[in-house]
């Protein structure tokens, strides 16, 4: 028996027993009442000197004994009931309780179940996916890159923000003002923090990704919203609320592409957009950073602000990622998994500093 069929045969044997408390009483008093009416008549029998009247209490006695006795006798039934229903009561008690504990219990078992599976399929796709940056390692020798030294300017970074409304099934509002917030007050505390500048677009249009890319320029594009393994999700440029307007990687790509001087470096902080890397990789971006699943709203804060905070410290790219994963998992979450860098075949990640101030410079 369940839980809830439990609960509801408890619930029964409650009022039951409520009812039956309650007759018990209501016998009880009536059984008092007639044996205090018994007596009344028997002493009006013993002081009268009619022997008419003596008779009729007398009469009047054994009637109300009698009441006193059946409404005795209800009560003793109606006792019963309530004793019964007492015990029945604490019966399925100790049996709600038992079974609440025992589908808690089945229930945990299942999610760590699920967690466990999620987990290990993560990790096959992370394994995967690094398996086809290095599969040509043992065969192919392959020059690095000689990417272009960094020349004195503040590194730019180009944010897209993007929460329409209807997002993609399964997702709900995102805390992007907040994300926003995190990644600034991280790289204000940094070491090379006026070596950074931010150029923020919320509810950012396919058309805000275009002007930013031209007018901008920026070496970083960070984009935060929802996704999946073959979509971005743009809002459409519109006051009233709208389904958004979706693009997939292949057209993201050519716009990157489209530019003179494309981004470094592409950061997706949304669900799902590991599906997009290679594309995109293919597409001519040496560096792109994206989730193999769905991530928390809150971790994917987290993740971004220590992200940009290590970069701003002069850390390389690969120690960006990688205290940015250390991050999501010392505040308690899942999904230090799920940050995924991929890169060229032709560059490596753990040489690429996005940050440095000149030599002796240290911002106040």
């Amino acid at each position: 028996m369940s839980a809830s069929q439990i609960a509801r045969e408890l619930e029964r044997a409650q009022k039951v027993k409520t009812e039956a408390e309650k007759k018990t009483g209501e016998y009880r008093t009536q059984e008092s009442l007639k044996r205090m009416a018994a007596e009344k008549a028997a002493e009006a029998a013993g002081k009268t000197r009619s022997e008419s009247t003596r008779r009729m209490k007398l009469s009047e006695h054994d009637r109300r004994l009698k009441e006193a006795q059946a409404a005795g006798k209800s009560a003793t039934q109606w006792q019963r009931k309530a004793s019964d229903a007492s015990k029945k009561v604490s019966d399925l008690t100790t049996k709600l309780t038992k079974a609440q504990l025992d589908e808690a219990t089945r229930a945990e078992k299942k999610r760590v179940a699920e967690y466990n599976k999620t987990m290990a399929e993560l990790k096959r796709e992370q394994a995967a996916l690094n398996a086809r940056v290095v599969e040509t390692g043992n065969s192919v020798v392959a020059l690095e890159r000689r990417l272009p030294a960094p020349i004195i300017e503040k590194l730019r970074i180009l944010v897209l923000t993007s929460d329409p409304m209807g997002a993609l099934p399964g997702e709900r509002s995102l805390r992007l003002g907040r994300e926003q917030k995190r990644i600034s007050q991280a790289v204000k505390s940094a070491t090379h923090r006026d070596w950074v500048e931010f150029d923020f677009r919320t509810a950012a249009t396919p058309e805000d990704l275009l002007d930013g890319l031209t007018e901008f320029s920026p070496h970083v594009l960070h984009f935060s919203g929802h996704s999946n393994e073959e979509i971005v999700l743009f809002e459409e440029d519109q006051d009233d609320p709208n389904p958004g307007r979706a693009i997939s990687a292949a057209t993201l790509s050519r716009a990157l592409a489209a530019v003179d001087t494309p981004p470094s470096l592409v950061v997706l902080n949304s669900c799902k957009s590991a599906g997009q890397l290679d594309i995109l990789t293919e597409g001519g971006i040496p560096f792109v950073v994206g989730m193999l699943d769905s991530i928390d709203d809150t971790g994917a804060i987290v993740f971004s602000a220590r992200f940009y905070a290590t970069i701003a410290n002069g850390q390389s790219l690969a120690s960006a990622v990688n205290t940015g994963k250390v991050a999501l998992e010392m505040a308690g979450f899942s999904g230090g998994e799920l940050p995924v860098l991929a890169h060229a075949e032709d560059v490596d990640p753990s040489n690429l500093f996005l940050v440095k101030s000149p030599e002796g410079e240290v911002g106040d």
